[in-house]
């Protein structure tokens, strides 16, 4: 087999720590606590990191609405602004409000807001 790296070890299957039968390669129970920042996509990384980065790169949301007897949909959220990244597939919601003695054959109107979410 593999010599392990100097002060290191190699691991057949999976490991845990702080479990008994962990269900992947690496399976921590508890905090990992880390000190610096990744320098690869697959690095893991602290909340402080991740907080400066989002915080600095700003997340918002586009977000149509309607007003209707029925969802026709035709409430399409605007596209993020050019050179910005959606990270958040479109939803739409729909909330259906009964009106009380509207004296129509259908006394139900509905609102829709759709959103899409997208990184600056």
């Amino acid at each position: 087999g593999a010599s392990p790296p100097s002060g290191g070890a190699i691991f057949a299957g999976n490991v845990g720590i702080g479990n008994s039968s962990p269900g992947a390669a690496l399976q921590v129970n508890g905090n990992v606590i880390g000190t610096s920042a990744p320098t690869a996509s697959n690095h893991l990384t602290t909340k402080a990191y991740v907080d400066s980065v989002a915080g600095s790169r700003g997340a918002y949301r586009t977000v149509c609405g309607v007003i209707s007897g029925a969802y026709n949909g035709t409430c399409t959220p605007a596209a993020c602004t050019s050179g910005d990244t959606q990270i958040k597939a479109s939803q739409c919601y729909q909330t259906a409000y009964a009106q009380a003695n509207c004296g129509e054959s259908v006394c139900t109107y509905y609102t829709i807001d759709c959103e899409i979410w997208c990184l600056h």
